[in-house]
């Protein structure tokens, strides 16, 4: 089977869009300066989005949630691909507008999906969900540093994360899955998040694949944000001690992508390096600095 990738399509100072197969779809710039902007779509979504192209019979008629939704790529194209519905929720009320003309653009008609403009911590679903599909806030910031909201995680990077973890057992059915993208600090060869699925999933299994080539170490992400915010080099020194002391010295960083399958199906901790035989050959690409993650983040 031929390999669908999220491609780029020509851009304006205002939107980025971005093809999937034959769906398009509009986010904002990464030069708005403004802490609510859409976020555009890249290495985490095009992973994604591939599996679900690739899985499309897991689809069939199914409830899909995509929580830290932006401009819905992943729920409009579980709905494209055969899901029965999908929920996005944001705490950003930008995202409607967002949602709805990519929708609209796709040719998907409104009463199959929903938007709640909510913190995912406080969302309430009717019923579970079959599948979750999520990218949420990832990057690891600086307590003095305003993130843009659809980065910036909390000083580790995990502070969303290990919210979504502790409400998978109310978002899912006891036979659903999630698959989430996260950028993780790694303790003694184990992702922060591992630590939050062992306390909030212990009868799910949790498969964690390492994406990059070349780990870098969590130095690379201070001496980035020191590089583009010299004027707060005391604060983000202050940060990276404090993390330093809380995880220890010898930190790394590597992306994620998160497989939480069903209840009861060999419950545990897996953590696999990327071989290209579940996610495609394409997308998890190695880094030599981590510039554009903090470049992301900033406003």
């Amino acid at each position: 089977m031929t390999e669908i990738r999220l491609k780029s399509l020509p851009d304006t100072d205002d939107y980025w869009q971005y093809q999937f197969d034959d769906m398009v779809f509009r986010t904002e710039s990464l030069s708005k300066s403004n802490p609510q902007r859409i976020i555009p779509l890249g290495q985490a979504s095009g992973i994604l989005m591939t599996y679900m192209a690739q899985h499309r019979d897991l689809l069939q008629g199914k409830r899909v949630i995509e929580p830290f939704a932006g401009s819905g790529p992943l729920g409009l194209l579980a709905l494209h691909l055969g899901a029965e519905s999908a929920h996005f929720v944001d705490l950003n009320p930008r995202v409607s507008d967002f949602i709805y003309h990519n929708a609209v653009e796709n040719g998907i008609p409104n009463h199959r999906y929903a938007v709640h403009i909510s913190d995912i911590e406080q969302f309430r679903p009717q019923e579970p969900f079959d599948w979750l599909f999520a990218n949420p806030p990832f990057v690891p910031t600086p307590s003095k540093v305003l993130g843009a909201l659809h980065s910036a995680a909390g000083p580790d990077g995990n502070r969303l994360a290990e919210v979504l973890i502790r409400q998978i057992p109310q978002l899912l059915h006891t036979t659903g899955e999630a698959l989430i993208y996260l950028l993780q600090l790694e303790v003694a060869g184990r992702p922060l998040a591992s630590l939050a699925c062992e306390e909030f999933l212990p009868d799910r299994s949790v498969e964690f694949t390492k994406g990059w080539q070349y780990q870098l170490p969590f130095e690379s992400l201070v001496t980035a944000y020191r590089d583009q915010l010299l004027e707060q080099k005391p604060a983000i020194d202050e940060w990276s001690s404090s993390i330093s002391e809380k995880w220890g010295e010898e930190l790394i960083i590597d992306s994620y992508v998160i497989h939480i399958g069903p209840m009861g199906s060999q419950p545990g901790i897996r953590i696999r390096n990327y071989d290209g035989t579940k996610y495609g050959s394409g997308f998890f690409s190695s880094r030599d600095s981590l510039q554009e993650v903090v470049a992301e983040n900033l406003i």
